[in-house]
């Protein structure tokens, strides 16, 4: 699959990851992708765990990402047990087709609990406490020719090998930058 980067989608992608919204199931009548706590700068250990790199993918500590499922999975059966129909989107998220608007209503509950946990203290402390990770990162994308500058119009291939491979020695970089360890 072919995707484009401009510069807005750039800043986009890094305030989001920066911020920590990336829930990575962030369901409800929204979108998906993927969280996690409080992290040591000086180590780049998490207290619940460690999140790192993997070939341009930001992996997440157990603990939250079991959390995330947990609350994702009791919203995804309430939606779905109320009629509503899971509707993939092309960048891998998903929404929800609520014909009559009933399983909105009816979820409100487990819904409050998805955006109680992604805006609660522990996404807070994980975002603070990747935000170094993530700068090293794409530093590190932006500075091997991999994505363009943040003042660049210009458009990105990730399904190249170019990208790719930048993809993955990056993320090895800025793992090592942030003293974190990948499995």
């Amino acid at each position: 699959m072919k995707r484009n980067f401009s510069r807005g989608v750039i800043l986009a992608c890094a305030a989001l990851i920066a911020a920590g919204i990336a829930l990575y199931g962030t369901v409800g009548a929204g979108a998906g992708q993927r969280p996690s706590a409080a992290h040591d700068f000086a180590t780049g250990q998490s207290l619940a765990g460690q999140a790192y790199f993997a070939n341009g993918r930001l992996e997440y500590p157990q603990d939250i990402a079991s959390q995330i499922d947990t609350l994702n999975l009791a919203l995804d059966s309430c939606y779905t047990s109320h009629g509503a129909t899971k509707v993939v989107l092309p960048d891998g998220s998903w929404t929800y087709s609520d014909p009559g608007s009933v399983a909105q209503p009816a979820c409100a509950g487990a819904q409050d609990a998805v955006n109680a946990f992604a805006n609660g203290p522990k996404m807070a402390g994980f975002s603070a406490g990747i935000a170094a990770l993530t700068h090293s990162f794409w530093a590190c994308m932006i500075g091997r020719g991999v994505v363009p500058g943040i003042d660049s119009d210009a458009k990105v291939d990730t399904s190249s090998d170019a990208f790719k491979s930048g993809a993955k020695s990056c993320s090895t970089a800025a793992n090592a930058k942030a003293g974190v360890k990948s499995p």
